[in-house]
Order: structure tokens, then C-alpha cells, then sequence
């Protein structure tokens, strides 16, 4: 990129960000929507041209000449040249700049729909996104009929609960490779979160016959546990374990452990860790809940914070604490720095009407709540409309 400044469309920052569906990132200006696109052009196919982008340009920007231009580049057939003019609405690009991404963006286009679709929905699934990166696998299996894609849809579909039907793509994923073993044990995982042990088991049988794995010992301590032999599942989880020391399986021996009150021998499987970052501090913290142990909980999440002020996640869990301990002053104090860094977060949201509610303020209780449901709500309605 040259080194020009770059004189900014609007002079303030506006009062209503445009967040950006697929990456969830809030921008303020032109320009910030601009960069934003530029380093994130794949999760940004759908927005910088959509209605409600450019609603927002023309309403919160008060760019009525640059909504005009957006209208016109919506009409352009080629996403290629649709990426170039928006970012050359401003000197945001310069010549060289702008033949470089068009090299790179037509190489992009000219590939299979179903890849770029598929390429589209793995993005989403890593920034958290389960429901539209189906919508873009369903769209892709459309073009394209494969092991891959049924798995994928398959592992989005089970990131939403709905492991009944993801059960039914991972055997159409089988059917295309029968010898694919991941695709095997995800489809054993399927069944087992359906409540299918008879068909998990059988599958694990088949996976098995391919050799054995941690993955295979897990599973099969997941069945009984989940079908109410806790004490049965307990040395193939550590079967497991010995096998792959792997931080998932872990943390799910350890909330055995935790149900069967083994408290002390839970607080040794998860020393196994050598990485003791934020995410086992937080696991860390909810094995201290389920043991009362609620001071111990809250130790751990001021742990954490120190690493990272600005994670929102950890300010509402160490608010959670502090309310469970009944330290609302306490708990106010962190929700509202949760809540500083990003006031929509539902999560935050919602423990924040659950401090007002122990604080007795019903009437601000409800209202915090009835907006918490009508984002989730209106979320709902994106989800329905992106695919």
C-alpha cells in the first residue's frame, strides 16, 4: 500500500456502526468499511453492496453521492469489478494496488463455484458462524456432490444441535468414502449426541476396523457416560487419554470426574495441561462452581483478565461469579466494563438484567431483557435471510 494520506469522507465518526455479517466486526466510517473489505473480501461478498450497507452509507454517513455509486456497482455481474470500484470510490487504492487485487481476485472467480462457496463457509465456521456457513455448504452441494462438503455441512449443522440431521449428511458423506475415518467418527459422533448408542457403537466398529485411535476409546466413554455408566466410562477416558493427552478430552474427564465428586482427582487430570491460558483458567473457573467453590472461580477469571482487559466473554463470566457470590457491587462493576467494550453483546446483556434482577430493579430487569430477545430476534431474521 503507498504511504498517502487519506483524507476521510466523513468528518465524524458516526453515531451507529455498520457491523459486518460474517466477521461480526462494527465499523464507523467509509474508509474503516473500505479496509475492512479489502483485508476481509471473501466474508465480504454480501455486504458492501447489500440494501442495508448502503442504507447505513446514505442515512448514518450522509453520503447520499456515494450510496448512488454503490447502487451502480451492485449492477456490475463480476464481484471483481464490484471489490475494485467500491474501493476506488476513494484514493483508497492506487493503480498498482488495484491491478495486483484484481489478479488475485480473478483468479479467485475463475475457480469452481462450489469451492468458492465452500471456501466462504469455512471462514464463517472459524469466526463462529455455524448456521449461514450451511446455508453456503447446502448452496454448494448444488454445484458439486462430495465426501467434503456433506461432512462439512454435516459438522456445521452439529455446531447447532441439530445432530439427527447431520447424521443423515455424514452417512451420504460414507456412502461417497466408506473409507474416510474421520468422516466415520464423525458420524459415530453424530449418533452419540443424537442419543443413538446402538448405531454409534456399530460405527465405531467400522472406524475400528481401520485401527485403533484415542478418538475410538473417547467416544465409546462418551456412550457410557451419556447412556448413565459414569464409572463404566471412566477408564476408557483415560484410555484415551493416554493415548492423545488431547486438552478436549481432558476437560470432558474432568467434568466426569467433577459429577462423580471426584473433585481432587478432576483438579489432577487437568494439571495434564501443560498451556494454562485463558481457555483452561475458564474451564478451570466452571469446575470451581460445580464444586461451591465460587471465590476460587473468580481468582481465576481476575487471572485470566490480567492477560486480556479488552475480552468482553471474561469480564460476563467474572461478573457471573461475583453475582453468584453475591457481590453485586462487584458484579456491576464488571458487567459494565463488559459492556463498555461492546454494548450489543447479548451474553453481557443478559447477565446484566440477571444483576439487576438480584439488585430488585424488576421494571430495568425487564427492559434490558425485552432488547436482548429483540437483537436475538432480529439476528434470527438475518440468519433466515442469508440463505
Amino acid at each position: 500500500m503507498t504511504a498517502n494520506l487519506i483524507l476521510s469522507l466523513s468528518q465524524e465518526q458516526a453515531a451507529k456502526p455498520y457491523k459486518f455479517k460474517a466477521t461480526n466486526i462494527g465499523v464507523f466510517s467509509f474508509e474503516e468499511a473500505q479496509y475492512h473489505c479489502l483485508h476481509y473480501w471473501k466474508q465480504s461478498v454480501d455486504d458492501f453492496t447489500s440494501d442495508e450497507f448502503i442504507d447505513w452509507v446514505k442515512t448514518t454517513l450522509n453520503l447520499n453521492f456515494i450510496s448512488s455509486k454503490l447502487k451502480e456497482i451492485a449492477k456490475l455481474h463480476s464481484f471483481s469489478e464490484r471489490l475494485i470500484r467500491f474501493l476506488s470510490l476513494t484514493d483508497y487504492l492506487d493503480y498498482g494496488d488495484a491491478e495486483a487485487l484484481r489478479t488475485e481476485l480473478n483468479a479467485w472467480e475463475s475457480r469452481k463455484e462450489w469451492e468458492k462457496l465452500k471456501e466462504r463457509a469455512d471462514d464463517l465456521m472459524n469466526t463462529d458462524e455455524p448456521e449461514k456457513a450451511f446455508a453456503l455448504y447446502k448452496k454448494a452441494l448444488l454445484f458439486e456432490d462430495n465426501a467434503q462438503l456433506y461432512n462439512n455441512a454435516a459438522i456445521a449443522l452439529m455446531k447447532q444441535g441439530e445432530y439427527a440431521e447431520a447424521a443423515g449428511y455424514l452417512r451420504k458423506a460414507m456412502y461417497k468414502e466408506p473409507e474416510n475415518v474421520p468422516v466415520i467418527l464423525h458420524l459415530a459422533e453424530a449418533y452419540i449426541m443424537a442419543g443413538a448408542f446402538d448405531l454409534a457403537g456399530k460405527t465405531l466398529g467400522a472406524a475400528e476396523s481401520y485401527g485403533d485411535s484415542a478418538d475410538i476409546h473417547f467416544f465409546r466413554a462418551e456412550i457410557q457416560e451419556r447412556a448413565g455408566n459414569s464409572a463404566g466410562a471412566v477408564p476408557l477416558y483415560e484410555k484415551a487419554i493416554a493415548m492423545d493427552p488431547a486438552t478436549h478430552y481432558i476437560y470432558r474427564f474432568a467434568d466426569v470426574l467433577v459429577n462423580l465428586r471426584m473433585y481432587e482427582r478432576a483438579a489432577a487430570v487437568m494439571d495434564l495441561i501443560d498451556n494454562k491460558d485463558r481457555s483452561f483458567l475458564k474451564k478451570q473457573a466452571e469446575l470451581f462452581v460445580k464444586n461451591n467453590n465460587i471465590p476460587a472461580a473468580i481468582k481465576c477469571m481476575e487471572k485470566a483478565l490480567l492477560t486480556n482487559r479488552s475480552s468482553v466473554d471474561l469480564w460476563t463470566r467474572l461478573a457471573a461469579y461475583y453475582r453468584q457470590d453475591y457481590d453485586l457491587n462487584h458484579a456491576h462493576s464488571a458487567i459494565s466494563a463488559a459492556i463498555a467494550i461492546d454494548p450489543a453483546d447479548a451474553r453481557a446483556n443478559l447477565e446484566y438484567a440477571r444483576i439487576k434482577k438480584a439488585q430488585g430493579r424488576i421494571k430495568d430487569y425487564q427492559l434490558i431483557l425485552n432488547t436482548v430477545l429483540t437483537g436475538l430476534k432480529n439476528r434470527y431474521r438475518e440468519n433466515l435471510s442469508y440463505e
